[in-house]
């Protein structure tokens, strides 16, 4: 997962980030599995990009609005979900 700005920061499972309204978050993956990221979000504080053409769309959430959501990103395997881990995000 990265954050825009800050240089792009790499976030790494299970870790606490912190963003500001208005920022984006965004997740990519590679590999031969690359193809089914996923991104479920536990919360209100983050909302899918709403850029239709967006290179990471809809692996990439807004800060909407204050609050913590957790995101949790899973790839398919043998048809079943696999967890690759979570990331908290706390929006102020």
């Amino acid at each position: 997962m990265r954050r825009h700005g800050a240089g792009g920061r790499q976030i790494r499972a299970n870790a606490t980030l912190e963003v500001a309204v208005g920022d984006r978050i965004w997740a990519s993956a590679d590999g031969n599995r690359a193809g089914t990221l996923a991104g479920a979000l536990d919360g209100s504080s983050l909302a899918v990009e709403d850029w239709k053409q967006g290179p990471n769309r809809p692996h990439s959430w807004v800060a909407v609005a204050p609050g913590r959501t957790t995101v949790t990103l899973t790839i398919t395997a043998d048809g079943k979900p696999v967890v690759l881990g979570t990331v908290t995000v706390i929006v102020g």
